[in-house]
This record gives C-alpha cells, structure tokens and sequence, in this order.
C-alpha cells in the first residue's frame, strides 16, 4: 500500500534503436526480485531510510520490521510498541528518528539506532492515518490535522475537518499544510492564520495519498477514482489549479494502491 524510490537501484534501457528494449538491471541486489518474509499480516507501508542501505516496513501486525537493503535482505531489527495495525512510517532528515502512524490513536517516535520507542504522542480521539515529519515538527491525522511539536509532545496547533483524513504533507517553502480524505477534496491550510486557505477539487473518490514535488510547485494527488492529479500550488496560480490528469492506476475491490510519490531527482512519478 506503499510507494517509494530507493536512490541507488535503478533500471536502465538499452538498444534504442531495437524494436524492443532490454532492461538492465543495476542495483546491488542479488536478484531484480526479492521476497521478505516475516510480517504476520498485510503490510500497509514501507519507506527507504535516508542512508538508502535499510527500510522499515509496518502493517496490521502492529510491527515495524527494519530491513537490509543489500546482500540476503535479512530483516535486523523489530520495534514493538503499537497495540493497533501501523499504517505510515516516516524518518527525519538525518535518519536517526522514525515516527509511526497507528489504530491505536497514537504517533510513536524511535531511536532509529537502538529501536526503541523515544515519545509516544497522544490526542487523536481517531485511528491516525497518516504522519509526516515538517522541520522540527510532526504531522498526523484523523479527523483533524494536528501539528505536534516531538520535544513538548503536545498538539500546537489543530485543523478541523468535518471528514475523515486520509493523507497529508507539509509545504514548509509556503508555511502550509496540504491534507485530503473521504471528502474527495484536497485542502490547503496555513499555519501563520490557522485556517483554510483553499480547496482543490477534481477527484470522484476519497484521496488516499498526496505528494509535493521537491521545489514545493507541484503536488500528486491519488484516489480511489483511479486518478492520479497534479496540482499548481504556487501561490498566486489560477482558479483552476488541475495541470494534467493521469490514468490506469487501477483500484481493486481492496482498494489498496493508495500512495503515490514523486522522484526525488527524475522527472517520474
């Protein structure tokens, strides 16, 4: 139920000139394919570490499992913590703290080298569906967007939504929060005046994942209406702020492709 780059793998195509290309395969791994096995239920979200040699991945078993990247791809280390499904997982800058979104109302925060859990952030009265780190702060959502500030462990700011959230990420160049949910629309709000500051619309479903280009100009939207939008979110831009509209991201009856991300250097989505 999750998507990401690792910065390292990659892809490459060769024979332009051929009819068909043939893919070479680059990365260090052992295989193009690798299984990890160990999660005792659905994994719902996996995030590559800064370094780019280890990823966490967490799901309905309520465990954040760590991963090696390379070699056997040997799981090396299990943080326990949650009593709910974990359904988002985010690390800072440098790495050296992950923060989880879980069922059970709670925001943790780990010691990404010992594995321990640092700060538990309670407040939600909701299942949190989504967490994002924005500077020194934290973000999670329920039904509200709350803004955490991770060393005083308290909510200092909350925006109130009359549904259900389902994803959000900052926009620190522009001092906002962009959030969307079972409202099928995507909100921008604005941390100096604690308000809305606009709605985008466009989408026939609930939005389940939302990504912002690295310049701050451009955000992914996904849906269950099988679209992927991008959206101008420049100050100042037009009324209709919809730029192109991609399509073939295909729901099942599970509804689980529900991320979407940006690379974090081509221009790929």
């Amino acid at each position: 139920m999750s998507c990401c780059w690792e910065r390292r793998g990659r892809a490459l195509e060769r024979g332009r000139s051929r009819p068909t290309r043939e893919l070479c395969w680059c990365s260090s791994l052992q295989a193009p394919i690798m299984l990890l096995s160990g999660h005792e239920g659905e994994v719902y979200f996996f995030k590559f570490h800064p370094n780019g040699s280890t990823f966490p991945s967490a799901g309905f078993d309520r465990l954040i499992l760590s991963w090696n990247v390379y070699g056997d791809c040997d799981n090396s280390a299990i943080l326990k913590g949650h009593s709910g499904a974990v359904m988002e997982l985010h690390n800072n800058t440098d790495g050296s703290m992950l923060f989880s979104a879980s069922t059970d109302k709670t925001v943790a925060v780990w010691d990404s080298e010992t594995g321990k859990r640092v700060k538990s952030l309670k407040g939600h009265t909701s299942f949190v569906n989504s967490c994002y780190l924005a500077s020194l702060f934290a973000l999670a959502v329920t039904m509200a967007v709350k803004l955490w500030d991770i060393w005083k462990k308290a909510a200092i700011q909350t925006f109130r939504n009359m549904y259900q959230v389902l994803a959000v990420t900052p926009n620190d160049p522009s001092d906002q929060i962009i959030s969307g949910g079972i409202d099928n629309d995507i909100k921008v709000w604005d941390l100096h005046q604690n308000k809305l500051m606009y709605t985008m619309t466009g989408h026939a479903d609930s939005v389940t994942g939302l990504s912002l280009s690295s310049e701050g100009s451009c955000l992914l939207s996904n849906a269950m209406d099988n679209t992927v939008l991008v959206w101008d979110v420049w100050p100042f831009a037009p009324k209709e702020r919809c730029v192109k509209i991609f399509q073939g991201n295909v729901h099942n009856f599970e509804k689980v492709c529900v991320c979407v991300g940006y690379h974090k250097q081509k221009n790929i989505v």
